[in-house]
């Protein structure tokens, strides 16, 4: 099936087609690494789509699809080559690292101004989607459980989930300052 970012096709419909068979094959991929959660894998799936539709001239891409599936991989090369440098201690919380006085960041207070703006716009934009879509994303982001079981808890279909949480990051995404 071909997929392209012509006039006719929205993103609603070209992440219908595609959506499916990048998301199985993202969790096939993620096993290599190691046992490859959903949530993981719906991650994954959102920021291949988001980093294709928010490139210069996603007309110009001449086999959507599988560019799509190559961004995957390369995000999943990223989260393989992350674990291998820093295993990931899920026994450590951000209080206990502020703590131990462990930053990565300093913090200066014109981070700190850009960070609060930065944050201000996510919940301006967050606010303005339409309400099944911030009731989605609000409710996934903040509970971090599965899309099936936001579409269960919000009595939608797991693809309206996925579209709705595509929509919203999306929107953030353009909102933000590159």
């Amino acid at each position: 099936m071909s997929v392209d970012f012509s006039q006719q096709q929205t993103p609603d419909a070209i992440y219908g087609q595609t959506a499916v068979d990048l998301r199985r094959y993202v969790r096939s991929q993620l096993r290599n690494i190691r046992r490859g959660n959903g949530i993981e894998a719906d991650d994954v799936v959102q920021e291949a789509f988001l980093r294709v539709w928010s490139t210069d001239h996603p007309e110009k891409i001449k086999n959507t699809k599988g560019y799509l599936f190559r961004t995957a991989k390369n995000l999943i090369i990223d989260i393989g080559r992350r674990r291998a440098v820093r295993p990931v201690d899920t026994n450590v919380n951000a209080e206990e690292i502020l703590a131990q006085g462990i930053t990565s960041v300093k913090l200066t207070p014109e981070r700190f101004i850009s960070a609060k703006q930065d944050l201000d716009i996510v919940i301006k934009t967050i606010e303005q989607l339409p309400q099944n879509c911030r009731r989605a994303f609000c409710l996934q982001r903040e509970s971090g459980i599965t899309y099936a079981k936001v579409a269960r808890e919000l009595g939608m279909s797991e693809s309206m989930v996925q579209k709705h949480m595509a929509r919203a990051l999306i929107a953030i995404h353009k909102a933000l300052p590159h």
